[in-house]
């Protein structure tokens, strides 16, 4: 009933008065969360409620700040798994762990292919040149007829 929501949200809200807006929103959240005037269960209650509290708690904030909080979010993410304090630990001849021997190694296999990929590039294209030609058969004639190709 509305009038159980507005005494539940006064006591959330530390008996701070709560509009009939309020109210009504948790209700219709709850509903939408499979809720009925008969029966709604704790689990949809609180969800309603949840929705309300982060509403009263949170001011607007617009799409760029909330994008790169993400993304702040996600490079903290990234760089806190990654323990270069355990790799030098482990360097001094401090304490090893399986997780930073499998970070090394696969830093290392990374850094293998980062400068390996380059030199096979260059040595394929060194041993097996390819024809000054267009690919598309379409296209040849009008870049041979352009100067392009010679």
């Amino acid at each position: 009933s509305r009038e159980a929501i507005r005494k539940l949200l006064l006591d959330l809200n530390e008996m701070e008065p709560v509009d009939s807006d309020e109210v009504e929103g948790v209700r219709s959240a709850a509903f939408l969360l499979g809720a009925s005037e008969e029966r709604t269960t704790a689990l949809q209650l609180r969800q309603a409620l949840a929705t309300w509290y982060l509403h009263i708690e949170r001011s607007y904030t617009p799409a760029p700040e909330l994008l790169r909080r993400a993304a702040e979010d996600a490079r903290e993410r990234i760089v806190g798994s990654f323990h270069l304090s355990d790799w030098l630990s482990d360097a001094e001849g401090g304490e090893s762990s399986c997780r930073s021997r499998s970070s090394r190694m696969a830093l290392a296999l990374l850094a293998l292919a980062a400068f390996l990929l380059p030199v096979f590039e260059l040595l394929g294209a060194w041993l097996l040149p390819a024809r000054p030609d267009c690919e598309h058969i379409s296209l040849r004639p009008l870049l041979r007829a352009t100067g392009v190709l010679a």
